[in-house]
C-alpha cells in the first residue's frame, strides 16, 4: 500500500513539473558537473604541488594583513609636486594652451592649496624673470591668476 502510494505521489510530481517545464533532475545535474569540475581542477592542483612541491607554494602565499595597511596622508606633497610640475610644464614650453586637463589640474591644486603652498607660489612667480622669454612671462601671469583665484 506505501509502495502503491508513493508511485502515485512521484506520479503526480512528474506531471507537474512537467506542466511547469521544470527539471527535478537540475540540481542532480549541477551537482555531477560540480564534480567533474572539482576532480579536473584537484588533478591540475596535484599536478601543480608534483611540479613544485609544498615548500614552493608556502613560499608564495599572501602575507597581507589589513591590520599592518599603513595609510600615506600626504595631500599637501602631492599638491606642491603638481604645482610645480605645472609650473615647469609652462617655463620649458610643454604647456602653452589651457585645455580642459589642465583646468581640471588647476581645480586639484587649488582645492588642496594650504598656506604655506600659497606662500610657496608666491615666492615662485616673485622670482620668476620675465625677461628670460615668452614661457617665463606666461609662467608668471598663469601662478599669479591661480594665486589670486584661491
Amino acid at each position: 500500500m506505501k509502495a502503491k502510494q508513493d508511485a502515485l505521489i512521484y506520479q503526480q510530481l512528474n506531471l507537474y513539473a512537467k506542466y511547469l517545464q521544470k527539471d527535478l533532475r537540475e540540481g542532480a545535474k549541477k551537482y555531477e558537473q560540480e564534480k567533474v569540475t572539482t576532480a579536473k581542477l584537484q588533478a591540475e592542483l596535484d599536478l601543480w604541488l608534483t611540479e613544485h612541491g609544498d615548500i614552493y607554494a608556502e613560499g608564495i602565499k599572501p602575507s597581507f594583513s589589513a591590520l599592518k595597511a599603513r595609510r600615506y596622508d600626504s595631500h599637501w606633497n602631492w599638491a606642491r609636486q603638481d604645482a610645480l610640475e605645472m609650473w615647469y610644464d609652462i617655463i620649458f614650453g610643454k604647456l602653452a594652451i589651457v585645455d580642459r586637463e589642465i583646468t581640471a589640474k588647476c581645480i586639484r591644486v587649488m582645492n588642496r592649496a594650504y598656506p604655506e603652498l600659497l606662500d610657496f607660489m608666491r615666492y615662485n612667480v616673485e622670482k620668476c624673470a620675465t625677461d628670460k622669454g615668452e614661457t617665463y612671462r606666461l609662467a608668471k601671469d598663469f601662478g599669479q591668476a591661480l594665486i589670486e583665484n584661491w
